[in-house]
This record gives C-alpha cells, structure tokens and sequence, in this order.
C-alpha cells in the first residue's frame, strides 16, 4: 500500500511539475510590454480604461462615501453625546479666539491712530526720495524700581562716631586684640539711623577733577614717590645679589615695565618669549629689548629683605614684600570719596542698606 501511494506522489511530480512550469512560460510569452513613457497622455488614459477588472464597482473613486462594502460600526448613543459635546466646544473656543483676535487688533489701530501724523516737512523729504521715518510702535519699558530713600542723620538722636574699621591683617592670632573685637551674631541687627546714616563727603577734590588722560589717572595713583621707591630696593637687591652687578634702572623703564605687563594681560601669547620671537607684538618690542625686561623682572623689589623677619619671630609678615606698595595704594584709594551706595565684590555682609 505505501509503494502504491510514493508511485502515485511520484507521477504526479514527475508531470504536474512541467506542465505548471510550461503553462507559466506560455503565459509569459503572451503578455505585451507597454512603455509608459513613450505613450502620450491620451493612450495612458485609453490604456487604463481598456483593463478588465474581475467586479465592477458602484462608486466612481476611493473618495466617494457611497461605498457598498462599506459597513460603518454602530455608534452608542453616550459615545454620540460625548462626540457632539467636544465638537460645541471646539466651536465655543475657536469664536472666542477670535473674539480676541478683533479685540486686539482694534487696540493696534487705537494705538496707530494716536500716534502723531508726519508733518508736511516729511511728507517733502519722502517725496524726495529719502528714508520714511519709522511710525512703529513704541517700545513700552516697565517702569524701573525705585531706589530705597537713604538713611539720613538724627540730629535728636545720640550722637555716634563713625569707625573705619581699622583692620589691618597683620598678625592676626586668637589672642589678638582686633579678633577680640569681631562679633559673631545670629539674631537681627537692630541699629540707630545715626549708625547707619552717611556722613561723608562724595564730591572730588579738585586735584582728581583735573585729571584728564588715562595717564594722569595712572600717575596718581603710582605717583613718583612710589615709582622713586620701587627704583631704589630694585637697586638694592641687584647690589645685594650680585655686588658686580651693573644694574641700575629709572623711574621712567619701571612705569615702561607696568606698562608691558598692562599690554601682555589683554594681548595673550602662549609665552614670554613670544612678545619678542619672530611674531613679535611690536608695541611692547619697540618698548623695551627682552634681555632689559628680563633684568628688572629679576631684581624687582619693593623693600628691602635684609629687614624682613622669618617665619616664627616676633613682627613676621606674610606679605612683607609687598606690604609697603599695599599700604600706599591703600592710601592712595581712601583719597577717593566714596558715595553712600557702595557695592564690594565677593564681600560678606550682615545687612544691605
């Protein structure tokens, strides 16, 4: 039986196979191959109508409603309600845009019709060609906020004298008697007006009024007397490094050496000797030669080290080397007046006025 069953399998196989195979090239063979594009609009259209469909349909495109295999879904009478609520509110919403819409684009022709006309003498100067001045709308600003009004003086009240602080930072310990006087507290500052209130003087004295370049501003500050200073410990340490040393410069190559140094922090090369390589920047190598400015960055002082005590002894200063320059700048700053707003930078502060 199962002989007679694979020898069945086998003939159909062996004949069935071909002939499908056959068949398909036949059908192949007959079929005409159209070129799209060498046919004109008219043949495409004939072409298209001449195809045989296998059902032909009752409606005339995809488009149309009327499809009779179309079975719509049966719609429950709350979801029906729920459909034509959203759709009225659609409709509420869009009126009330432009509702909106009217109302703000009757306020842009009230603000248009406020503005001022142009005068005849625009109207001659667009006739003649020129520019059309702008009638835009003007930019409103919010209003700015109002400084607070400033504490002043009671003259019935106690009479306070004011203190400046008197800090000075030098050897500041535990012991010391300015640590003493700093008071720590966690609790409201409650203070008199007369503590509070500026006394001082803002006007400028006449010899700042008279400044006028930049380099007098510069001068009065590192005045000559600094600058004669700066000239004589720069000496002195050459002598005391080297008492061969033919070093000796002037107040006039040390304001040139300040200068540089102004020049290298706004104009940055990746290095020193750059400012006199090849691509030198030709303000400061016109200025002064690399080897003189190597010197005086070498022997620059500002105080004698001969008299500066080490760490551990009595009277040691961290900032001894510069000591003498921070004080007479200091000086030199506390001659400008100061107004009654004052802003410090990065200042730690109980309370702002």
């Amino acid at each position: 039986m199962k002989i007679c069953v694979f020898f069945l399998l086998f003939l159909l196989c062996f004949f069935a196979v071909p002939a499908i195979v056959l068949y398909l090239k036949m059908d192949f063979r007959n079929r005409k191959k159209i070129k799209l594009s060498e046919m004109t609009d008219e043949q495409i259209c004939e072409f298209m109508e001449s195809v045989e469909t296998g059902e032909e349909a009752d409606f005339s495109s995809d488009d149309d409603m009327n499809d009779p295999d179309f079975e719509p879904n049966e719609i429950s009478p709350e979801d029906e309600r729920y459909i034509s609520e959203v759709v009225h509110q659609i409709d509420e919403d869009e009126s009330a845009f432009l509702n909106k819409a009217d109302n703000f684009s009757l306020n842009l022709n009230a603000i248009k019709e406020d503005l001022p006309s142009t005068s005849p003498n625009e109207e001659v100067e667009e006739a003649s060609g020129e520019e059309e001045p702008s009638t835009s709308t003007p930019r409103l600003k919010p209003p700015k906020r109002a400084r607070s009004p400033l504490p002043e003086f009671d003259c019935s009240g106690p009479f306070i004298v004011p203190s400046s602080g008197g800090f000075s930072g030098t050897a500041i310990t535990k012991d010391s008697a300015e640590f003493s006087k700093i008071i720590w507290r966690k609790r409201s500052m409650c203070l008199h007006v007369n503590e509070v209130a500026f006394r001082g003087d803002s006007s400028l004295p006449s010899s700042i009024k008279e400044l006028e370049t930049p380099m007098e501003i510069f001068r009065y500050f590192f005045t000559k007397k600094m600058v004669d200073k700066i000239v004589l410990e720069s000496n002195r340490t050459a002598r005391n490094v080297d008492i061969n040393s033919k070093f000796i410069t002037s107040g006039e190559e040390i304001y040139k050496y300040i200068g540089i140094h102004v020049y290298m922090s706004i104009y940055r090369y990746p290095n020193l000797e750059s400012y006199w390589g090849p691509n030198a920047f030709q303000p400061i190598a016109k200025t002064m030669p690399k080897a003189r400015f190597m010197a005086i960055k070498q022997y620059l002082s500002f105080r004698d080290e001969n008299t500066r005590a080490k760490k551990g002894e009595p009277g040691y200063d961290a900032l001894f080397r510069i000591r003498t320059l921070s004080n007479f700048l200091n000086t030199r700053f506390d001659s400008v007046p100061k107004t009654a707003r004052l802003c410090v930078d990065e200042q730690m502060c109980g309370t702002k006025i």
